[in-house]
C-alpha cells in the first residue's frame, strides 16, 4: 500500500492548487502576484504543512511552514481538515474554495425564445426592410411602424441592461468562483445576448457543484 502522505500530497498539488495559493496567501502572509510562482505542498504533518514556491526576485526555492492548529489526531483527518483550511482561507481572500471552470450554453426553451427575440432588432439594424417587410405580414401597421421607428433604441437598451446585468450581477460571481479567463469570456457573449438567463444558468452549475458528493 502507498504512502498515505505521498498519495495526499500529490492529490492537493494536481488537483487543489488554488487551494494551496489560499493557504500560502491566507496563513502565510505571502501576498499572491505576478512574482510569485511554482506554488506546491511539500510537506504535510500532523501539526503543519510545507509550502514551497519560487519568486522572480530571488533565486532559491522559498519555503513556508504552515501551522495545522488544533493538530490532526492522524492523517485520516487530513481531507476533512485541509477542506476546512481551504474554505477559510479562500473567504480571506474573497473567494469560495469552489473553483467553476465549466459554461452552461443555453439549452432551455425559455433561452432559444429569448434569443430569437433579441436577434430581431439586431437583424432589424442592418437589414430593417426584410425584418419588417417579414413582421408587416403579421403584425398590425402601427406595431410594425413602431418596431422600426425605434428598432436601433430598442437594441441598444438591450445591450446596456444586459451589460449591467454581466458587471453587477454576473461577473461577481465569476470573480468569486475564479472562473478562468477563456469561460469569462463566453459567460460575458452569451449574457450580452441573453442577459439575467446566463446568471440563472451560472447558478444551476453552482448547485450542482456546491452539493455534497453522493456516499457510494
Amino acid at each position: 500500500m502507498s504512502d498515505p502522505k505521498v498519495r495526499i500530497l500529490a492529490h492537493m498539488n494536481k488537483d487543489h492548487g488554488l487551494a494551496i495559493e489560499d493557504y500560502l496567501n491566507a496563513y502565510g502572509g505571502v501576498a499572491i502576484d505576478e512574482k510569485i510562482s511554482n506554488i506546491r505542498l511539500k510537506d504535510l504533518d500532523l501539526d503543519n504543512m510545507e509550502i514551497v514556491f519560487k519568486h522572480s526576485d530571488i533565486e532559491f526555492e522559498m519555503s513556508k511552514f504552515i501551522p495545522i492548529d488544533p493538530p490532526m489526531q492522524s492523517l485520516n483527518d487530513s481531507r476533512e481538515k485541509l477542506v476546512e483550511m481551504a474554505k477559510l482561507a479562500a473567504d480571506k481572500r474573497g473567494y469560495s474554495h469552489i473553483q467553476i471552470r465549466e459554461i452552461l450554453y443555453p439549452n432551455r426553451i425559455k433561452d432559444f425564445l429569448l434569443l430569437f427575440a433579441v436577434s430581431l432588432p439586431i437583424v432589424g439594424f442592418f437589414k430593417p426592410a426584410f425584418l419588417y417587410g417579414i413582421l408587416s405580414k403579421f403584425l398590425p401597421e402601427i406595431l410594425t411602424t413602431f418596431l422600426s421607428t425605434y428598432n436601433n433604441t430598442i437594441m441598444y437598451a438591450m445591450f446596456i441592461i444586459h451589460l449591467a446585468e454581466f458587471y453587477f450581477i454576473l461577473y461577481p460571481k465569476l470573480r468569486k468562483y475564479r472562473v478562468p479567463t477563456d469561460f469569462k469570456i463566453e459567460w460575458f457573449i452569451t449574457c450580452l445576448l441573453d442577459g439575467f438567463l446566463s446568471v440563472e444558468r451560472f447558478n444551476i452549475i453552482l448547485d450542482e457543484n456546491l452539493q455534497p458528493p453522493k456516499k457510494k
